[in-house]
């Protein structure tokens, strides 16, 4: 699974975003609710990001928002650092810079503060 995941990265990284997305959908059909959180939601982050990625800001909103949360809550912190994190780039490709830089700013206090 963490080999799918990274490879879904790597396709994400070039841009085939199509190929990303059957990732996302293998893993989804391979992983069950009840194990795996981690990869699971960072499964979802690698979805948000496709979305994101594709032109589907709404859609990416809701995808990094039920990523950050329950990451938050297991103590999943670098997780939840890199959903907020692409929550402030979706802020500033919606124009929003100053929502954007205050929501990346907290992504990094965030993800510094793990020591990761």
């Amino acid at each position: 699974m963490r080999l799918l995941l990274a490879a879904g990265w790597c396709e994400l990284d070039i841009c085939r975003l199509g190929r990303a997305q059957e990732i996302v959908d293998e893993l989804g059909a391979s992983l069950r609710r009840s194990e795996h959180l981690d990869l699971r939601l960072e499964a979802d982050l690698l979805w948000g990001r496709v979305q994101l990625a594709s032109g589907m800001p709404l859609d990416a909103e809701r995808t990094l928002k039920s990523v950050y949360d329950p990451a938050r809550s297991a103590g999943l912190q670098v997780l939840a650092g890199q959903a907020r994190a692409l929550r402030g780039e979706l802020r500033a490709s919606l124009g929003d810079m100053k929502e954007a830089q205050r929501t990346l700013r907290r992504a990094v206090d965030e993800l510094s503060a793990t020591g990761d």
